[in-house]
């Protein structure tokens, strides 16, 4: 049985690592060209941004709440800010959201840790672009 102090830092331990594997991923490929999709949602919420944040200056096809996020972001910083939110968005979404509906609790040991940074990783490998690249797919999910 392992202590609810040593579980408040195995699941400390386990958000970081997955965090940085996420991260790092996205400072290896900063310097990949946003093309497509990610660079119209990044031009949407540069645009937002420079038009005082009137919804009435993009078009509404894309949707408002990601080019408001990105104009904050936008806004806030640049592409780094963009990296750690990001990458806290995904680990949030694996790390707390997808236990809760996969197993319907929030009970972490060293096996819940494990497959997190498992889940992580097959993410980082499978969903390479939703990691590296602003767009609104992995959000909606």
């Amino acid at each position: 049985m392992i202590s609810k102090v040593k579980k408040n830092w195995l699941q400390i331990c386990g958000f970081m690592i997955c965090f940085l594997i996420l991260f790092i991923t996205q400072v290896i490929n900063m310097n990949k060209e946003w093309t497509y999709d990610c660079a119209d949602y990044w031009r949407r919420g540069a645009l937002l941004k420079n038009a005082g944040f009137y919804l009435g200056s993009i078009d509404g096809f894309r949707g408002y709440a990601f080019p408001l996020m990105l104009g904050i972001i936008n806004l806030m910083g640049d592409r780094m800010l963009w990296y750690i939110v990001n990458a806290l968005l995904i680990v949030l979404f694996v790390h707390k959201i997808l236990p809760y509906i996969v197993l319907g609790k929030h009970e972490y040991g060293i096996g819940r840790a494990f497959s997190d940074v498992i889940m992580t990783i097959l993410i980082n490998i499978l969903f390479k672009g939703e990691v590296i690249y602003p767009l609104s797919d992995f959000i909606a999910a």
